[in-house]
């Protein structure tokens, strides 16, 4: 039937409601007969806290969750709902109920980032079941003059028609404008707040939900209702309604229309001033640190069967810095126009985009802004960043974030603790770029660049500090990738995805530590790299070495080995284009012939151990490679070398290089 349907109308809209009581049973309907939304009922929920559990499962992404790339790996979800505050086949709120809950109950399923729904009734505070099968009634008709004791006819002033009109603009308004993120917050045992934010403008709004599940009448309600924190400053309250009794009569069933209640209505007022509200108190604002705007408002009469509702806004000052933050993301991505705003006071380093300073970073150093275990950074007297109660990163670079925001960003686990840690301080953001900034050079302008940035950063409400991190950090990574390709061979530009992963050992494997792990090369050989110690303030090389594994053989003695090395310096090396770094590694080990072997452990070079037949071999292979693969690699031939070991100390072989131009 659904395929003949679709024949007819390829665009249908299916809904169902199932009754499998499975989750994972739902799904495999839902996948095979390709339903577009399950029905799911609030009356289902026993108690206020169950009913927002229910708006936060179906009802959107968490407040503050971070913006997913447009191309990903898929990920397990929940089947999109029609969420429904009661559907036909339900019992009647009324009676299960009270009739005050009707009202509040509406306005959280309204909160819900999804479908909603309801059943002809239960606006009007139908007090029973209408049944499908023996219910042979009218519905009352519309009449804007109606009175209330009029059976036949229903106006905005009946039941909590107008409330539910109120209720579902703003639904649709939330929807329209983005509001897609949801956060539930259970103030007390019958009072919920449900909060639906826009991750572009960063508004809010927060409904305040007082529910009667038990009848006033007959039910204590706490007196004292507990004072709320919101973040940000209020701008207007959108609605303030209770449900109320007045002067009608009492119920009594027509035999010709399905009447209602006509003994309640609601006392609903629209789009006012905080201070004309008749259910808040008072409000005081406080700041919370640096960054933390908030109002705190005390209640006077919200009663059960009340709901207010504020539309909120980032504090000025906060709404500048994320509108400028965002203005700088644009460079990213074009999802960060919106919201965004210019930055006239720019420090001048932001007003050059990060791919122009990253370009003149090389691609040691991208060993060093990408990655490096923490033995490597250990080396240099730091260390991996430590997230307490959990674990290191396993990299000093952006690659150990990247790892650990790529398991969280998919699932929005802003209750990790890498995202804890974030909200809590600015400990690891000022890592990330003081540990560049003191490099100097190239790597020291991108250290700034982050400086620059986490300024706004450190300054913006707590709760968005995760997600707008993981945008900067994102931003950085893609852009640092895309220039160590460019810096590539053209078999690297111009391959495919997994050519480039694979490509990225070279730069994970192959870096410059504190102390040389190659020896010396020929004073005479050209185009050695050189720097000066911070020690002895004298200049020393610093040539590119291969790490024969991270972390345990990463650093000092155990670094470079042979056989390991020349076993993959064709591929990191002549593969991806660092033809010079190839050959220097390539001669410094030449430095090292004794025996007519070259050493496994390199060991700096003075810690040689000749313990492998088989290293020699390899490096013999590398040097065909490099003069078969690289433009005049033959010239390898003619460069000089600095031997550790005399050519003429009993047992040496003759030099190498003079052996292979013969």
């Amino acid at each position: 039937m659904l395929e003949r349907a679709r024949e007819l109308k390829p665009d249908l809209y299916v809904v169902a409601e199932l009754f499998t009581g499975s989750e994972e049973l739902d799904n495999v309907f839902v996948t095979r007969l390709a339903i577009t939304s399950l029905i799911r009922e609030a009356m289902s929920a026993g108690d206020s806290h169950e009913e927002g559990r229910l708006v936060y499962r179906f009802g959107g992404e968490p407040v503050g969750s971070f913006v997913q790339p447009s191309l990903r790996p898929l990920v397990p979800s929940i089947a999109h709902a029609m969420f429904l505050d009661v559907t036909h086949d339900n019992e009647c709120p009324v009676q299960i109920r009270s009739v005050y809950d009707s009202l509040p109950s509406s306005a959280i399923v309204s909160m819900a980032s999804c479908a909603t729904g309801s059943t002809r009734g239960y606006d009007e505070l139908v007090p029973h079941q209408i049944s499908v099968v023996k219910e042979e009634r009218f519905y009352p008709k519309w009449n804007s003059e109606a009175k209330p004791s009029s059976a036949g006819e229903v106006n905005s002033q009946s039941g909590i028609i107008a409330g539910k009109l109120a209720l579902n603009k703003l639904h649709q308004e939330l929807a329209s404008k983005g509001f897609s993120q949801v956060y539930v917050d259970q103030v007390d045992e019958d009072i919920v707040a449900v909060t639906r934010h826009c991750p572009s403008t960063h508004q809010s709004v927060v409904a305040v939900c007082h529910t009667a599940f038990r009848n006033p009448k007959t039910y204590q309600y706490r007196q004292e209702v507990p004072p709320m924190c919101i973040p940000g400053k209020i701008e207007e309250v959108v609605l303030e309604a209770r449900t109320v009794e007045r002067i009608a009569g009492s119920y009594q069933k027509d035999r010709k229309s399905i009447n209602g209640l006509p003994d309640h209505t609601l006392e609903i007022r629209e789009h006012i001033q905080l201070h004309d509200s008749k259910i808040v108190k008072q409000d005081d604002v406080m700041c919370k640190g640096r960054s933390e705007f908030v109002q705190e408002i005390e209640f006077e009469h919200l009663s059960p069967g009340s709901v207010i509702v504020f539309r909120v806004s980032l504090d000025p000052r906060s709404q500048e810095l994320v509108g400028v933050l965002r203005r700088h993301l644009v460079q990213f991505s074009d999802h960060y126009k919106t919201g965004s705003m210019p930055d006239n006071n720019a420090p001048a380093i932001l007003t050059t985009p990060l791919a122009a300073i990253m370009s003149k970073v090389t691609l040691a150093d991208m060993n060093v802004l990408l990655f490096r275990c923490d033995a490597e950074e250990q080396e240099d007297g730091g260390g991996c960043y430590n997230i307490p109660s959990w674990m290191s990163l396993k990299y000093g670079g952006l690659q150990g974030l990247m790892s650990v925001m790529g398991d969280i960003r998919p699932k929005n686990d802003l209750g990790h603790p890498f995202c804890d840690n974030l909200r809590r301080g600015d400990w690891m953001i000022d890592y990330v770029s003081n540990r560049l900034v003191i490099k100097g050079g190239a790597l020291g302008e991108v250290g700034k660049w982050f400086q620059a940035m986490f300024t706004y950063l450190k300054r913006i409400p707590r709760y968005l500090v995760p997600c707008y991190f993981d945008s900067i950090i994102v931003g950085a990574y893609t852009t640092a990738l895309d220039i160590v390709f460019n810096k590539m061979s053209n078999f690297i530009q111009t391959g495919s995805t997994l050519v480039k992963q694979l490509a990225l050992g070279s730069v994970q494997m192959c870096g410059v530590g504190l102390h040389p792990a190659l020896p010396p090369l020929a004073p005479t050989l050209l185009d050695v790299p050189y720097r000066l110690n911070g020690v002895t303030n004298e200049k020393e090389q610093c040539c590119v070495s291969l790490a024969a594994g991270l972390p345990h053989f990463a650093t000092g003695m155990v670094r470079c080995w042979g056989r390991d090395t020349f076993m993959a310096l064709r591929g990191l090396m002549l593969v991806t284009g660092r033809h010079l770094e190839a050959r220097n590694i390539i001669l410094a080990f030449a430095g090292t012939l004794r025996y007519g072997l070259i050493p496994n452990l390199l060991g700096q070079g003075t810690g040689a151990r000749y313990n492998c037949r088989d290293a020699v071999w390899w490096w013999l292979q590398c040097i065909q490679d490099y003069c078969n693969m690289v433009p005049d690699g033959v010239n390898i031939l003619m460069c000089p070398v600095s031997r550790i070991h005399s050519p003429l100390e009993p047992g040496s072989s003759p030099c190498m290089m003079s052996f292979m131009r013969r």
